[in-house]
């Protein structure tokens, strides 16, 4: 009678961190001071002085900063385009194409595109609710991912919970950098840089619009809205979303995120250590202790306690007497355990005299029906803090100024 070794999930990403400050080059003082008071008597220009007594150059100035505000004022966006690198290094797998809805507040619902080596052009699903992202995919939008071809299986056709930024060599927070406000902020580079807004008028797709540039940063406007923007961190389309477009984006995220139970946690990690209880004379029963250790997304000390203080487990006994798979019903299910911790989980099985009786194990860590629940209840005030958010709008480019009474 024999016991295979059991099977281990495989260990979630490893840590990531947010990138640091881009390499910026240090000023004298004097020479940062005038930069500053320059940059204060432009931002005065912008907003205060009459539109019929500016310069060509402070015009231009004013016509973006009046198209940030309508961007940084939208309820929501859909964005379709390229994440890019957002450091100088350089990343072997291919960095993802996005075609997503983000609402003001970062939670966003689409697709990523990644692709690498022989494996191109392969879609995952990206869900993020608060501060929790799921990516679902096949097995070769994983490989595509960077999985290698265990994990790749055992993770296909999956939600997984994974880390808010893709990868260490990516440092994108894909939701939050796409967010209307985050986009809005980070197109006037060239303000504090004391450089002009450059200024064309072009046709595209049979419009006319303006193609605006600062600091090495274009977006393409018309009508006063900017619908195409390349930054640091996305080239693509920008299409803003109505009120009434992000209440419907709320109202289809509850079906989905109370589906999210069984999601794979890979903030977790698991080791079964499988024994028999004794003889199998006629029964007996496959003993396994399994054993869970947080593996955050980002570095821990070894006492590191975990976010919660259970979770729940996925797992499943196969048997075979004498080679032939044999049907255990109540050997599979969900159990709950202590995200620092061991619990036991046993199955009987019965064999006639002399039979050779086998069992395997698998585990997975998954969200559980709390956490799952708990993102219901998110998703329910998020949709009243985006509606809030929406309608009290921020009135300046330079610093958080809103609407008298918000």
């Amino acid at each position: 009678m024999t016991i295979e070794p059991s099977a281990t999930e495989p260990a979630g990403e490893s840590g990531t961190e947010m990138p640091g400050p881009r390499n910026r080059r240090r000023w004298p003082w004097p020479v940062a001071v005038a930069i500053v008071v320059a940059s204060a008597v432009v931002v005065a220009v912008v907003l205060f002085v009459p539109r019929d007594r500016m310069s060509a150059a402070e015009s231009a100035r004013a016509d973006l900063a009046a198209a940030q505000l309508v961007l940084i004022n939208e309820p929501g966006v859909h964005v379709v385009g390229d994440i890019r690198m957002s450091d100088d290094r350089k990343s072997s797998w291919s960095l993802p194409k996005v075609d997503l809805r983000v609402t003001n507040l970062g939670d966003a619902v689409g697709t990523l595109t990644f692709g690498s080596g022989l494996v191109r052009d392969k879609a995952m699903s990206y869900l993020r609710i608060g501060d929790r992202t799921f990516l679902r995919g096949d097995h070769d939008a994983w490989m595509a991912y960077g999985m290698d071809e265990v994990s790749a299986t055992a993770l296909a056709g999956r939600p997984v919970l994974q880390p808010n930024s893709l990868d260490d060599a990516y440092h994108v927070d894909v939701a939050s950098d796409l967010t209307p406000s985050a986009l809005g902020w980070r197109l006037d580079p060239g303000l504090d840089m004391g450089l002009p807004v450059l200024t064309r008028s072009v046709v595209e797709n049979g419009r006319r619009v303006t193609l605006m540039d600062s600091g090495g940063i274009s977006v393409s406007v018309s009508s006063g809205h900017i619908f195409r923007v390349s930054e640091w961190t996305f080239d693509g389309d920008v299409t803003p979303m109505t009120a009434d477009d992000v209440a419907a984006f709320y109202r289809e995220l509850r079906p989905v995120a109370s589906a999210l139970d069984t999601a794979v946690d890979l903030e977790t990690e698991l080791q079964n250590d499988a024994a028999w209880s004794g003889p199998c004379a006629p029964s007996c029963a496959a003993i396994t202790t399994v054993t869970a250790k947080p593996h955050p997304f980002v570095g821990v000390s070894p006492d590191y306690t975990p976010p919660v203080p259970d979770i729940f487990v996925e797992y499943s006994v196969v048997f075979a007497v004498d080679g032939v798979p044999a049907e255990h019903p109540g050997c599979s299910g969900v159990t709950q355990m202590p995200g620092r911790g061991t619990t036991i989980v046993s199955c009987p099985v019965t064999g006639s005299s002399g039979s050779a009786v086998t069992a395997h194990i698998e585990t997975r860590p998954v969200l559980g029906r709390a956490r799952a629940d708990a993102l219901l209840a998110a998703i329910d005030a998020a949709t009243a803090e985006s509606k809030a958010k929406a309608s009290c709008r921020i009135i300046s480019t330079r610093g958080l100024v809103t609407e008298p009474g918000c």
